[in-house]
Parts: C-alpha cells; structure tokens; sequence
C-alpha cells in the first residue's frame, strides 16, 4: 500500500511540475550565460555573481543536456539546459569578437555608422572630434 502510494504521489508531482516548466532551446553556436552558484567568505549572496561565462553550445546531447565551451581552448562541459540562460550582447574577445569598450578609447571610422565614417578621417585633434559629434543630426526624409 505505502509504495502505491508513493508512486502516485511522485506521478503526480512529475504532472504539476511538468505544468509549469517552459522548454528551452538553444541553437548551435551560440552563446548562454552558465549558473554557477558558489558561497565565498566574507561575501553576503547578494554580492555575488552566480552566472558565469558567455559559453558558446557546441552541441545539443539530449532533449535537456548541451555542450558548451568558454573559449576556444578550453575543456568542454556538459551541462543541464536548466543551468543555461541566453547571452545578450557582442561576441566574446576569447571567439575573436570586439568586447565593447568602458568609455575611453579612439574612434575608428568603424564606430560610427553610416556616411559619416567618411568624415572622421578629417578629424585632427580630440577637441574637434568632439564639436563633430555636437553637431545635430539633419532630420530624414519622409
């Protein structure tokens, strides 16, 4: 009697969770956030940065379980889709991708957009460069 009764009650429970949970996919080459929870002394839990990564998926094992890699060079792991959540942003330098910059840094004709790259090999000095970008922009046309 005592193990019919756990077997329906873990049926059940399988049912109302199986309710709630959303499938997640990722496809092949692209890039996931990892959870990778761990306490450090000292530090309160709302200090600490759970996620690690950007990892790319190299491949998809099972309906539930990918592959996914930091760099290049580094060991693969295989990893729970639950533990996986999807990386918004630039491609990561460790896959040759430009991080994007904290301020600071020059101006490349490749920054900015448009016809406008063309104007700022003109630019000699720091202070014109920056009456450049204070000019307004012309509005287009409807």
């Amino acid at each position: 009697i005592a193990r019919d009764c756990m077997r329906r009650r873990a049926e059940i429970r399988a049912y109302k969770y199986d309710l709630r949970v959303k499938p997640k996919e990722f496809p092949v080459n692209s890039f996931v956030w990892y959870f990778y929870p761990r306490k450090r002394a000292g530090l309160k839990e709302k200090w600490l940065k759970f996620y690690t990564g950007p990892y790319k998926v190299e491949q998809r094992v099972g309906p539930v379980l990918y592959q996914i890699r930091k760099s290049p060079r580094a060991k693969a792991q295989l990893v729970y889709v639950d533990k996986l959540k999807p990386y918004v942003g630039d491609l990561p330098e460790s896959w040759g991708g430009m991080a994007p910059t904290a301020g600071g840094g020059e101006t490349t004709a490749m920054d900015i957009p448009g016809d406008a790259a063309e104007d700022v090999s003109e630019v000699d000095s720091e202070e014109a460069a920056i009456e450049w970008y204070a000019e307004p922009l012309e509005p287009r046309p409807k």
